[in-house]
């Protein structure tokens, strides 16, 4: 069982195929592993995701990350922030606003 990654949306998720009963998954996802396919996914670098850079390349996939930290992982807005050398108000304000991007997408 390999993690992949499938764009809809403009959101990425990782799709993991659900392990029988009583077995263990093969592959654990780290937020690690998140944060190099995103960049890998959006043809920038993690250094670039986890800099101060406000460029919308930048700033898409660190907002994927943070989504798929909280929603994947079920990580909490600090921890991400830890992970990501954010503040936990800029964690929550991009959950937010990921969040409404998905139920309101521009045409």
């Amino acid at each position: 069982m390999s993690p992949t990654i499938n764009i809809f949306g403009g959101v990425v998720h990782i799709l993991l195929t659900k392990p029988e009963p009583g077995e263990e998954p093969e592959v654990e996802v780290t937020p690690s592993d998140i944060l190099q396919r995103v960049a890998a996914e959006a043809g920038i670098t993690s250094e670039l995701i986890l800099g101060d850079s406000r460029g919308v390349e930048a700033v898409r996939a660190r907002d994927r990350v943070i989504w798929l930290l909280r929603m994947d992982l079920g990580m909490g807005p600090s921890e991400i922030g830890r992970f990501l050398n954010r503040d936990h108000s800029t964690i929550l304000h991009s959950i937010k606003k990921t969040g409404e991007a998905m139920l309101h997408p521009v045409p």
